[in-house]
């Protein structure tokens, strides 16, 4: 509730000071006050009416600015007349002039017929407007609106009159002020339900991938053991590979599901870029209007890259999404791959980009295209030529591929489409099929322990550690992990530690592992991603990390790294 500051009338002139009328006026200003509730709108109301009474105006009102044109509206009124414009009052109007004229101080106008206001305000002529008392409402030092008296009299304003509006309009602003509090607490309560919202949508998209990527990696290790192990005749493998490219598929939609669990967080590794590309493609095409033809033109033989496939997926479809709608009728998207050496002369063209091999991903399309200002600000955060934006925006690709150490620039004309490309740093790593053939070649000799409590999990696990030569100790919870690396008389070369596990976490286990065996091997694997407990166990000294569901040629290409292998 708001309170008047302390009235002295001390300071009020002579002729004023002990008349019984004022004291009345006063007394009436301070009684305002119990009037007040905690609805700040009524409030408002309730203020403008009492400043009508005591100021004994023919009418008064308080007129809030429209951000929007700087003009003032009536929000709230007292007796007001038949047939007065509440909404438009602008320039040329005793209320709007006055207020944002007078810096924040109060106007007091006896005669309005002596002033242009007489002509230039329609209200006066209108409703016979005589005298004006206005005073502007200030909140946090910014001019909202004013509250203001009309008289049908001539009067002389004394100063007990701007005493009282002024204290009625201190009242106001700090009304004001309570609602910008209470919109900006709606704001931040609306803010913190909407982010344990996603929150809480997040925890249900990770879990769902968890127990994805678990099935994926049964079905995916068992079919990779049948294809190496040559099991299946011809005739079967012609069903098998089919179920392995959807197996692929889901773990591509399962990472998508990670990463938004994880919120936009960056995690890579390092694929095929030409099968990278080429299956992306298939799961963004449907960014592409129906009228609208892809091709495509990718170089088997182009470097690998280490990139957030994700995040990628996402930057093609954004991509693909402005090509479509750039091409008003029939028309085509090519997307081509291939190697690209940048020279020292190019640079010119492609500021800031390095000179040297790269990875180059091009999307050409036969649209409308753009001119050249648009072409310079379309990497501009909210630049849009649409009404109304939508996905990720040229902004947002700008800063995937920034991301990801690479360039990207665009070249457009007017009626001649646009060509988006992308420079990306090759990987520095043999090819996945070569790693395929390394890790078929590589046998192993040893003993690792393997910490999985899913059951099918652990078969396939098994018996790809087995494809790479090892024993195999099993431990479906952290006890049992505990049990045999307290009593195992031989050597434990390294373990596969799951991150959750039914009555203890990874990150639990792992310290008394090290305490029982510390010069153990660990490599982390799980069906959630590499932050949360993953990183702390890594943090804590475990040498690597594999996300469900790997492979046998990514598992040893792991045990190469960490055993110092060539």
């Amino acid at each position: 509730m708001t309170q008047p500051a302390d009235i002295n009338q001390d300071n009020l002139p002579p002729e004023e000071r002990r008349a019984p009328r004022i004291d009345q006026r006063i007394k009436n200003l301070s009684n305002i006050f119990s009037l007040l509730g905690s609805d700040p709108d009524q409030n408002i109301h309730i203020i403008v009416q009492q400043a009508c009474h005591l100021l004994e105006g023919s009418t008064a009102m308080y007129n809030r600015r429209d951000e929007r044109n700087g003009s003032l509206e009536c929000w709230a009124g007292c007796n007001l007349p038949a047939g007065y414009a509440a909404a438009g009052s602008s320039q040329g109007h005793v209320c709007n002039e006055t207020v944002f004229k007078a810096d924040q101080e109060p106007v007091a106008i006896e005669d309005l017929g002596q002033t242009p206001y007489a002509q230039s305000d329609p209200a006066i002529r209108r409703h016979g407007f005589k005298s004006y008392l206005g005073h502007p409402v200030v909140c946090k030092g910014k001019t909202v609106g004013s509250l203001c008296i009309l008289d049908t009299r001539q009067r002389a304003f004394t100063d007990v009159d701007i005493y009282i509006i002024s204290t009625l309009a201190r009242s106001l602003a700090l009304e004001e002020e309570r609602k910008l509090a209470e919109k900006e607490q709606l704001r931040l309560t609306a803010r913190l339900q909407q982010a344990q919202k996603m929150e809480s949508i997040a925890t249900l998209a990770g879990g769902i991938a968890h127990q994805f990527n678990n099935a994926l990696a049964v079905i995916l290790g068992n079919i990779e053991l049948i294809q190496m192990d040559g099991l299946v005749d011809q005739r079967l493998l012609r069903f098998i590979e089919p179920i392995n490219q959807a197996g692929q598929k889901m773990v591509h939609l399962t990472s998508q599901l990670l990463a938004y669990a994880r919120g936009g967080k960056f995690q890579t590794q390092v694929v095929s870029s030409h099968r990278f590309v080429k299956e992306a493609l298939s799961l963004v095409s449907h960014s592409l209007s129906s009228h609208v033809e892809l091709k495509t033109d990718l170089d088997e033989a182009t470097d690998p890259i280490e990139v957030d496939g994700t995040q990628i997926q996402m930057l093609l479809a954004a991509i693909l999404a402005n090509a479509s709608e750039a091409i008003e009728t029939k028309g085509s998207v090519t997307v081509s791959l291939r190697n690209a050496t940048v020279t020292a002369d190019e640079r010119a063209k492609y500021q800031g980009l390095k000179p040297g091999r790269h990875v180059l991903l091009q999307i050409a399309d036969t649209g409308k295209g753009m001119d050249e200002r648009t072409r310079t600000r379309i990497f501009e955060p909210f630049f849009t030529t649409k009404f109304q934006g939508r996905g990720l925006g040229m902004a947002a690709v700008y800063g995937i591929v920034k991301k990801h150490g690479g360039f990207v620039y665009v070249d457009s004309e007017l009626g001649r489409g646009a060509v988006v490309s992308i420079f990306l740093p090759g990987a520095l790593v043999a090819r996945e099929e070569a790693e395929k053939r390394i890790a078929a070649q590589t046998q192993r000799t040893g003993t690792a322990l393997i910490v999985e409590d899913e059951h099918l999990v652990m078969e396939v696990n098994r018996a790809i550690v087995e494809k790479l030569g090892y024993r195999v100790l099993e431990a479906k919870s952290g006890h049992e992990a505990l049990h045999i690396a307290r009593t195992y008389k031989g050597p434990i070369d390294f373990a596969l530690l799951d991150v959750i596990l039914p009555d203890m976490g990874g990150n639990q286990i792992y310290p008394k592992l090290m305490e029982l065996l510390p010069n153990l091997k660990v490599i982390v694997c799980s069906g959630f991603t590499l932050d949360g407990p993953a990183r702390e166990i890594l943090n804590a000294g475990a040498q690597a990390f594999l996300p469900k569901p790997f492979s046998v040629a990514v598992l040893s290409k792991s045990l190469d790294e960490i055993f110092k292998k060539p």
